[in-house]
């Protein structure tokens, strides 16, 4: 995600509460930038499944703390009063950006998972 440039946020006519959530906008894409790079480095090591507290498989828990975290993020564009020229909202054009990343849903990692699993 690209973030704002140093000192943008005050050359904008915002209130102060909108200022505490951009703030808080940056801390949550800094949280999401983290989390999708330790996911990254879990693919890559293989460990989309991980041990549940009854010994059973379940999917490694960045996955959804990486959905929650957007989910997060796109409450807190939606609470912006303002709108691009585009005519667009904040939250939509968050949401535009984040469905144009390439993110493979849950439901697409298990079934490689489980191909890779039928296939040993």
């Amino acid at each position: 995600m690209e973030r704002l440039g140093v000192g943008s946020v005050a050359d904008l006519s915002l209130d102060p509460d909108e200022r505490r959530r951009i703030e808080l906008y940056r801390a949550t894409v800094d949280e999401i930038d983290v989390l999708e790079r330790a996911w990254e480095a879990e693919k890559a090591d293989g460990r989309l499944m991980v041990r549940g507290s009854r010994n059973q498989d379940v999917m490694n828990p960045l996955v959804g703390e990486i959905r929650a975290q957007r989910a997060f993020l796109d409450r807190l564009l939606g609470g912006f009063r303002w709108q691009a020229s585009s005519g667009m909202s904040a939250s939509e054009r968050g949401q535009r950006a984040a469905n144009a990343r390439h993110n493979p849903s849950p439901a697409d990692i298990m079934a490689k998972a489980q191909e890779r699993w039928s296939n040993m």
